[in-house]
C-alpha cells in the first residue's frame, strides 16, 4: 500500500562503499511490476550496470558514485508516450572510474521529464538495434551542472536505420563540453540557459534547427565549432561580466556549415549603426581637407608621427538616456582590440543649439574608467586604449545635453609604435522599442565633394578620383593608379626599387613602399628602367620581398575665379550651417526624416 519502494528493502546499503548494484536493480524490476515510485538516499556505489529506465523515481537526495566502466541508465521505451519522470541529484564517475565512458545514459525517452542536479558526463544515446532505443523526442531535461553533455547514436546497421534525438527542451544550468554527434542530424532541440565557464567546447558535428538561447560564455576561453553537415543552428550567447563584451561573442567560433547563426543577444534588443569609421582602404592624401581622417599617409596602418589629431569622428548625433557607443580599434593581426592598435577616444556634449557643454565625468558610464579626463570641454582617456564603452548617464541629459560628437584620436610620437590599427570604428546602439529619432547629419545630403588645400604629394587615390581646392580655383584629377609588388627586397637607404610592373609609370609620379614597419615611405619617381624604377627618397627602413608600392598621377585644372560670396564659402562651415537649418526645421515641426 505504500507510494514508494525504498531501494534499502531490496538490500541497498548506501553507504557509499558497498556494491548496490544488484539491490537497486532488483529494487527497479520490483517497482516496475508494481508501477510504484522508486526511492532513494544516501551515498551509493555502484560498479555494474545499473539500470533505472521505465520507473519514476527520486533519487534526489541520493549521491551515485560510478565505478570502472560500469554506465547508469535511465529513460523509457520509445515506442510509447506514457514514460516516467525521472529524478536525480550527484551521479559522478569514481576516481578509479574510466572518465572516457559515459556516467550516465538516457535512452529511450518519449514525453519525459527528467532532472539531473550533478553529473560529470551526461550522454543521450539513440540506437536502432533495439526499438525501444532508436529515439529520443518531446522530453524537458531539467538540468544542474553537467559538466559534459553528449547527443549521440549508435554505428549505423543499415542504410535504413534512422536514430534521432529531435524536438527537445533542455533547462541547463552549468557545463563545459556540450556535442551534437552521430549518424542522424538531429533536430529542434533546445536548450536554454547554461554558464559556460572558462575553457568549454561546444561542437556540432551533425544537427539541424537546434538552439542554445540565453547561454553565457564567460572568460572567452571556448570554442564554437560547425561541421559542414551542420545548418540553421543558432547559438545565442548573453555578455559577459564586463561591458567591454556586450556585444559580441566572445570565443573563437569555427563555421563551416550552412546558414548557421553565433551572435550575442545584445543584438536582439539594441540598433546597431556605425556612425564612424576608418580604415587602410580609404583614400589618403597628404593634402586633403574633407571629408577627412587625419592625414594619415600610411597604407598598412592607422597612424600619425606628429602631435595627436583627429582620425575618424561622428557628425552630431541626438542622445537620450542609455544609449551606448562603443569605439573599436582592430590591429594588424585582424583581430579586435589587438594591443597593437592603441588610440584615445573622446566624445563631447552639445544643447539643442549645438553649443558645446562643459561635461562631468558622471555624464557617463564606461567599461574600466577608459573616460577618465576632461579635457577642452570633452571627456577623454588619460592614456592610449584599444577600446572603450560611453554609456550615455542620466546625468548628461539633465544637464541639457542633447547631441554628441564622437571621435577617435592618434597619438603623440612617443607612442606612434603602437599606433597600428588597420580599422578604426565608432558604433551606436540605441534601444529597438525607441522610435526613431532624426539625427543631425546622421543621413549624407548627396554625394560628398573630396576638397584638397594643394595638389597631393603623398597618399594613393583611385584613378578618376576628382577633387577640388578649398578656394575653388582649381581641380585635380588622378590620372595614373597602379598597385604592384616588389620582386626584390629593398634594403635600408636603398633607392631603386624592382617591382613587378611599372605600367604606364613616369618621372615626376608620387610613389608609396610599404616598410616592414608598416610605415610607407613617399617620394618622386627619378626614372623608370625596364621594372626598376629609382625614387627621390632612400628607404628609411627595410622593404621585404613582396612589399606593397604604390603610383599615383595627377593633373591640375584651373576653374573660374573664386566669388567672395559664392564658391569661396568654407565647405567645413557650410555644412554646419546647413545641418543647423536642419536640426531647427526638424524641432519646429517643418521638416521629419
Amino acid at each position: 500500500m505504500q507510494d514508494a519502494f525504498d531501494v534499502k528493502d531490496y538490500g541497498a546499503q548506501c553507504d557509499g562503499s558497498t556494491d548496490d548494484t544488484g539491490a537497486i536493480n532488483s529494487a527497479v524490476a520490483a517497482a516496475f511490476a508494481a508501477n510504484k515510485r522508486l526511492y532513494a538516499c544516501g551515498r551509493i556505489r555502484v560498479d555494474g550496470n545499473l539500470n533505472l529506465r521505465r520507473v519514476s523515481l527520486d533519487f534526489e537526495a541520493a549521491e551515485i558514485e560510478v565505478g570502472g566502466s560500469a554506465i547508469v541508465m535511465i529513460g523509457g521505451h520509445a515506442g510509447t508516450s506514457e514514460n516516467k519522470s525521472q529524478s536525480l541529484g550527484r551521479v559522478f564517475r569514481a576516481a578509479d572510474g574510466n572518465a572516457l565512458i559515459p556516467t550516465l545514459r538516457m535512452m529511450g525517452a518519449k514525453n519525459q521529464q527528467i532532472s539531473i542536479r550533478y553529473c560529470n558526463y551526461l550522454q543521450l544515446w539513440a540506437d536502432a538495434t533495439n526499438p525501444s532505443d532508436s529515439s529520443i523526442a518531446y522530453c524537458a531535461f531539467h538540468l544542474g551542472h553537467i559538466e559534459k553533455i553528449e547527443l549521440n547514436t549508435a554505428p549505423v546497421i543499415s542504410q535504413s536505420a534512422i536514430q534521432w534525438i529531435n524536438e527537445n527542451h533542455f533547462s541547463l544550468q552549468r557545463c563545459s563540453y556540450l556535442i551534437f554527434d552521430g549518424s542522424y542530424p538531429h533536430n529542434h532541440n533546445k536548450i536554454a540557459g547554461g554558464s559556460f565557464e572558462g575553457t568549454f567546447t561546444i561542437l556540432f558535428n551533425v544537427g539541424t534547427d537546434n538552439y542554445l538561447l540565453g547561454t553565457r560564455f564567460e572568460g572567452g576561453k571556448g570554442l564554437v565549432s560547425l561541421a559542414a553537415e551542420t545548418q540553421r543552428n543558432i547559438v545565442v550567447n548573453t555578455w559577459d561580466s564586463s561591458t567591454a563584451n556586450f556585444d559580441k561573442v566572445g570565443v573563437n567560433v569555427v563555421d563551416n556549415g550552412f546558414d548557421n547563426v553565433v551572435m550575442d543577444d545584445f543584438a536582439n534588443f539594441r540598433h546597431a549603426e556605425v556612425i564612424a569609421c576608418t580604415n587602410t582602404n580609404d583614400i589618403v592624401l597628404d593634402t586633403m581637407l574633407y571629408p577627412s581622417a587625419g592625414r594619415r599617409c600610411d597604407l598598412l596602418r592607422i597612424a600619425h608621427a606628429q602631435s595627436a589629431r583627429v582620425l575618424v569622428e561622428s557628425e552630431l548625433i541626438d542622445i537620450v538616456e542609455g544609449d551606448i557607443f562603443r569605439l573599436s580599434s582592430f590591429g594588424p593581426t585582424g583581430a579586435l582590440n589587438d594591443e597593437t592598435a592603441r588610440y584615445r577616444p573622446r566624445i563631447e556634449f552639445y544643447d539643442s543649439n549645438q553649443r558645446l557643454i562643459t561635461p562631468s565625468l558622471n555624464f557617463i558610464s564606461t567599461t574600466g574608467g577608459v573616460f577618465s579626463v576632461v579635457v577642452n570641454d570633452g571627456l577623454q582617456a588619460g592614456t592610449n586604449v584599444s577600446s572603450a564603452v560611453a554609456i550615455v548617464a542620466r546625468a548628461a541629459v539633465d544637464a541639457g545635453a542633447v547631441f554628441v560628437r564622437v571621435y577617435w584620436y592618434s597619438n603623440s610620437p612617443s607612442t606612434d609604435s603602437i599606433s597600428n590599427a588597420t580599422d578604426l570604428r565608432i558604433i551606436r546602439y540605441t534601444k529597438n522599442s525607441n522610435p526613431y529619432r532624426g539625427v543631425a547629419g546622421r543621413r549624407p545630403l548627396g554625394k560628398k565633394q573630396l576638397v584638397l588645400t594643394a595638389p597631393p604629394s603623398q597618399g594613393f587615390a583611385p584613378l578618376g578620383l576628382v577633387a577640388v581646392k578649398n578656394d575653388g580655383t582649381e581641380s585635380y584629377t588622378c590620372v595614373l593608379s597602379v598597385r604592384t609588388r616588389l620582386t626584390i627586397a629593398a634594403a635600408l637607404n636603398t633607392t631603386s626599387l624592382v617591382v613587378e610592373t611599372v605600367s604606364g609609370v613616369q618621372p615626376g609620379d608620387i610613389v608609396g613602399v610599404n616598410l616592414n614597419s608598416r610605415s610607407t615611405l613617399w617620394g618622386v619617381v627619378i626614372s623608370v628602367v625596364g621594372t626598376t624604377v629609382e625614387i627621390s627618397t632612400a628607404l628609411s627602413g627595410p622593404a621585404s620581398l613582396g612589399a606593397g608600392v604604390v603610383f599615383n598621377r595627377w593633373i591640375i585644372r584651373s576653374l573660374a575665379a573664386a566669388q567672395p560670396d559664392s564658391v569661396a564659402t568654407d565647405v567645413a562651415g557650410l555644412r554646419e550651417d546647413l545641418n543647423a537649418i536642419l536640426v531647427k526645421l526638424r524641432a519646429a515641426g517643418l521638416m521629419v526624416g
